[in-house]
């Protein structure tokens, strides 16, 4: 599976210690094409009205990778938008059907991208 396969670079994201501490994540990004998954290992359930945002940030700018599906949160890896040279990802917690810009008060966890 995509978890033993050596294109993809495995990068945790970890809760916000003021936000969601116990929240936890993975994307996997492969490094030859780009392709992004993210896989939730724990994140709070949102209300209805909600939705998880999935961002990398690329050249010091947020880039948006796409929304996470309210069903499948605590399921297998669900893929995302791809991306050529992320920094980092982060997931904020934004209004049902994304937005264009991050809320950083709403960031539940976040990891950097090791060379």
């Amino acid at each position: 599976g995509l978890w033993s396969n050596a294109n993809y670079k495995s990068v945790p994201l970890n809760g916000i210690p003021t936000k969601s501490p116990e929240s936890h994540c993975t994307v996997l990004w492969n490094q030859s094409n780009q392709d992004v998954y993210i896989a939730v290992h724990k994140l709070p359930k949102p209300p209805d009205d909600k939705q998880y945002q999935l961002w990398a940030i690329a050249d010091g700018k947020p880039v948006d990778l796409g929304l996470l599906n309210n069903e499948h949160l605590d399921s297998n890896l669900q893929a995302m938008k791809g991306i050529p040279n992320p920094q980092a990802f982060a997931i904020t917690l934004e209004k049902k059907g994304g937005v264009e810009n991050p809320t950083l008060s709403e960031m539940y966890v976040m990891g950097g991208v090791t060379p």
